[in-house]
């Protein structure tokens, strides 16, 4: 695996963290087409990440755990003023995204193949 030291995000399905009411046809589908909820879950651990971590790349993030790369965003990208990465976790309670805020922790990426450590 590879460690960086990321800035680390939470969103959840509102209308505020996904631009998208329930009834949009593309409510809670994630970039990769996979939908929460259907096809992939929180407990599972989805993270939104920069293009150059493809989807199903496993990411262990310090203080939250083991998940999966299913999802991009707009202000998931690399920050050239931080010199870091910024990843989404997938979080479905909307007072625990605000609870979360804005942290920087170390994440292990982990090439396909590697397993990270249950």
């Amino acid at each position: 695996y590879k460690e960086y030291v990321m800035e680390v995000t939470a969103y959840d399905l509102s209308y505020a963290s996904c631009g998208k009411y329930p009834d949009h046809p593309e409510y809670a589908v994630t970039a990769s087409g996979k939908k929460i909820g259907t096809d992939i879950f929180e407990e599972e651990g989805i993270i939104a990440a920069p293009k150059n971590f493809p989807f199903g790349t496993k990411i262990e993030i310090e203080d939250w755990g083991t998940g999966t790369v299913w999802d991009r965003g707009g202000a998931i990208k690399y920050y050239e003023k931080t010199g870091m990465y910024r990843l989404d976790i997938f979080i479905a309670d909307s007072q625990k995204v605000k609870e979360w805020g804005k942290r920087v922790l170390k994440v292990k990426v982990f090439d396909e193949g590697e397993k990270p450590n249950e």
